[in-house]
């Protein structure tokens, strides 16, 4: 058999593999967190070999519309799938990393990408610590990378959605503008920042014309 027909072989094992898990996702079936990690491990492998021009397909981007048709999620999140594995495969090895669960591989990544720092050993072994929940790690995460100061009053809260390039831009945009109208400093913490921010665009918006005539 020539080196073409084993890497044709291959390829068309892998291109079966990613479809068969995203029915098992789709299912239902099995360890959801571990099948979502291994999707974005088959994407991430699908990228670097190119093997989607394999498949008739006319852009790696053209791939992922079809993948996510099957498993229903949009773009960005198998983009963020593929991402969080490919960023957290170094630091761990796919099979740890298939232990964690997508969602903590997530919460691991979020943090790396914000602070630039690679997960401390301890933060590694509490996130692989089954009766750690997803939220005690993002408290964990949180301190390590300094992302909020934990002497701050209150309650942990998480504002989570997808948006666009253009989108988010806007969102930045508005952000810095805001951060300038309220005289707050790079000294302070992000997170305390961002809370005021968003308050201030909250009292904002009650306080306009028409509000109180909206349901709330």
């Amino acid at each position: 058999m020539t080196d073409a027909l084993v890497i044709a072989g291959q390829s068309t094992a892998l291109y079966n593999l990613v479809e068969h898990l995203a029915r098992e996702i789709v299912a239902g079936q099995f360890e959801q967190e571990k099948r979502f990690v291994q999707l974005g491990a088959a994407i991430l492998q699908i990228r670097s070999e190119g093997h989607w021009r394999n498949w008739g397909f006319k852009s790696f981007g053209a791939y992922i519309d079809h993948l996510r048709t099957i498993v229903g999620k949009e773009r960005s999140t198998l983009y963020g799938y593929t991402s969080t594995v490919e960023a957290l495969l170094p630091v761990i090895g796919q099979e740890k990393l298939e232990q964690l669960g997508i969602n903590k591989a997530l919460a691991l990544r979020a943090g790396m990408k914000y602070s630039g720092k690679t997960p401390s050993p301890d933060l590694l072994a509490k996130a692989a610590d089954p009766a750690v929940t997803t939220e005690e790690l993002k408290g964990a995460i949180n301190s390590e990378f300094r992302i909020y100061v934990p002497t701050e009053e209150g309650t942990w809260h998480e504002l989570g959605f997808y948006c666009d390039d253009d989108e988010w831009l806007e969102l930045e945009q508005a952000i810095n503008a805001t951060k300038r109208a309220l005289n707050l400093s790079n000294t302070q913490a992000e997170s305390y920042q961002i809370r005021e921010v968003i308050l201030a665009w909250a009292r904002d918006f009650m306080s306009g014309p028409g509000v109180e005539h909206a349901e709330v």
